[in-house]
């Protein structure tokens, strides 16, 4: 796994993330994140659906506009 990308604080981002755990049905397979929460930039993660392993974020892009928190 590679080291995690800095995304600014307390923003959301589209991300692309990929499960490595051999033998999971996800292993190597781009899964799409439509709202990944930044929290303070460097503490963020996704897990895969499959096998509840941390995946690794392969791209971010901040969405503009950001969601409204109410």
């Amino acid at each position: 796994m590679s080291t995690p990308q800095a995304l600014e604080p307390a923003t959301f981002y589209y991300a692309e993330a990929v499960c490595h755990t051999v033998g999971c049905p996800n292993q190597d397979i781009i899964m799409k994140v439509p709202a990944l929460y930044s929290n303070d930039g460097s503490t963020y993660a996704v897990f895969c659906g499959l096998c509840s392993s941390k995946a690794e974020v392969v791209t971010a892009t901040k969405l503009d506009p950001q969601p409204v928190v109410e």
